[in-house]
């Protein structure tokens, strides 16, 4: 497992790749770090897991930066974290299916706030109930600079009386960006709810808006 802390344009990400996917990237806030430590838990229940943490900086092109990877040896990276004493006993091993699936997503989150990436094509696992996978589903249908009501999405669920609990799972949502929550507002054009906060999703939205004319990847 690799976690790490992605520097966006609108404030820290915390970003964790196992097993060769991306199963949580969301804002590096207090509200935030309940659903992290309860995916970090989960996680931990795999005794094949080591964690492996470290600090990327936003841009892809200063990622050599954040750490010093030597050699390839069968599916694993030695990676040298900064400010560590650099000598082979801590010279840590990392799989290397993992910090590859943990470059593209730093690759396309950049991409994303910079306005090149309308759509994002990152291998995926969710972990939660089955109703909330469903909903978590649903949203990567909304696509990007559009909008949608929780009863709409409620309908499109075939809940339609269930908004609320649609709006509970999409509280819950361990994958916010990817899997875009953000677009979700109430049925009159309200912002609602947001667990990074009202101002990260009202600029999320109006970045989309801006960049939405133009369907490139």
């Amino acid at each position: 497992m690799i976690k790490t802390i992605y520097c966006s344009p609108l404030g820290d990400v915390a970003v964790i790749v196992h097993k060769g996917a991306l199963c949580y990237c969301n804002w590096n806030e207090e509200e935030c770090r309940k659903k992290m430590d309860r995916m970090l838990s989960l996680i931990s229940q795999d005794k094949d897991c080591d964690e492996i943490s470290f600090v990327l900086p936003s841009s892809q092109t200063d990622y050599a930066k954040a750490g010093h990877f030597e050699g390839k040896k069968d599916n694993t990276i030695k990676l040298q974290l900064p400010n560590e004493v650099e000598s082979k006993e801590d010279l840590k091993v990392v799989d290397s299916e993992d910090l590859q699936v943990m470059e593209e997503t730093i690759n396309q989150l950049d991409e994303y706030f910079a306005g090149r990436r309308k759509e994002f094509d990152l291998p995926l696992v969710l972990y939660g109930t089955n109703f909330q996978k469903m909903v978590w589903e649903k949203l990567l249908q909304v696509k990007y600079g559009e909008n949608c009501s929780y009863k709409s999405l409620a309908r499109i669920c075939g809940k339609p009386n269930g908004y609320r609990a649609l709006a509970q799972a999409c509280g819950k949502n361990p994958l916010a960006i990817i899997i875009p929550c953000h677009r979700i507002v109430g049925a009159d054009g309200s912002l609602g709810g947001y667990t990074g906060g009202r101002s990260k999703k009202e600029s999320l939205l109006s970045l989309e808006a801006k960049f939405c004319i133009g369907k490139n990847p």
